[in-house]
């Protein structure tokens, strides 16, 4: 019987040690800029297609190379942020966050498709293609969908009336469309309307990021840990092994069977098996680091980081082979 209780702790503890952290660091590598360090504040990083990796920042836009950042377009006001990246049958659309939409094809210059509309407060924010339609949305709730076949815009305010706090993200299914408000949940689309989607969710409510995989389970990262759902009835429950980490979760994304999440202070964790178990991955120097976002290219990690004034802001890589080692 003794045997048998040894056996089983360490079992247990085999188990249990799966979550740890990993004994040592992972080093990640800055992709060279021609930007000075004092004018690169980054955002997002938003991914065409499956090949090619855009950076948002404040004044610029900026194609991810595996070796430099390569300047798209520069903001015309030095106040404003490249908010969203969205690409629609060769075209490609961005989002300032004064309030303008620009877009071009690859024979074009950069064009704002908002030069001849009225001046609304709908525009500038996080957007999306959905169902052949261009949705914007503006600070802290507003929408507008462009029908690209149309070429015309209508405004709601529904979000707004529903729901609380700003816009962070978007994610799509088949069939659906949710966004995620922090301050606000989760809601989704439904026709004109936008359905609560928050039960389960921590009370404040702060989701910073929210995503669909497969069509069948939706994640979202919020400042209390992951939680998951099955799409079918929306009722969120914790990923455990992501709960009273004393983590604030920014984003989560899905590549090849992998579930991976980031946090505000340089945190880094994935799943390989739909958010039942996770780990978390030490990368060396990353403490103090917002890791904005995070994609794959290739045979790499690309982050957005950052250093908040006190270190080096910028898009770092890291070989995925490195995290499974």
């Amino acid at each position: 019987m003794k045997n048998r209780l040894l056996v089983f702790l360490y079992v247990v503890y085999s188990i249990g040690a799966l979550a740890q952290t990993n004994s040592s660091a992972i080093v990640w590598t800055k992709i060279n800029m021609s930007i000075p360090d004092v004018n690169f504040v980054p955002r997002e990083l938003f991914k065409i297609n499956d090949t090619t990796l855009y950076l948002g920042s404040r004044f610029f836009l900026s194609k991810v190379k595996k070796d430099s950042l390569d300047i798209q377009f520069s903001v015309p006001k030095t106040t404003q942020v490249i908010r969203s990246v969205v690409s629609y049958k060769n075209t490609k659309y961005i989002s300032v966050s004064d309030g303008s939409i620009f877009f071009k094809t690859d024979s074009l210059n950069w064009k704002n498709m908002l030069k001849n509309e009225p001046s609304k407060v709908y525009y500038g924010w996080e957007m999306i293609e959905y169902k052949s339609e261009l949705i914007s949305t503006a600070w802290p709730r507003w929408v507008s969908t462009y029908n690209f076949e149309t070429q015309t815009w209508t405004s709601s305010a529904m979000l707004d009336t529903r729901g609380a706090g700003y816009v962070s993200d978007f994610t799509k299914t088949d069939k659906n469309l949710f966004v995620s408000l922090y301050g606000g949940g989760v809601f989704k689309k439904c026709h004109d309307d936008w359905l609560n989607c928050n039960k389960g969710l921590p009370e404040n409510l702060n989701v910073r990021s929210v995503l669909a995989v497969n069509n069948k389970k939706i994640f979202a990262a919020t400042e209390h840990g992951i939680y998951f759902s099955t799409l079918k009835k929306i009722k969120w429950k914790p990923c455990k092994q992501t709960q009273n980490q004393n983590i604030k979760f920014v984003d989560i994304m899905y590549y090849d069977g992998i579930l991976y999440t980031t946090g505000v202070n340089g945190e880094f964790m994935y799943s390989a098996d739909m958010g039942e178990n996770w780990k978390q991955v030490n990368i060396n120097n990353a403490e103090g680091y917002v890791l904005y976002s995070v994609e794959v290219i290739g045979s790499n990690l690309y982050f957005s980081a950052d250093g908040q004034g006190k270190k080096p802001s910028g898009v770092f890589t890291i070989p995925i082979a490195e995290i499974f080692k």
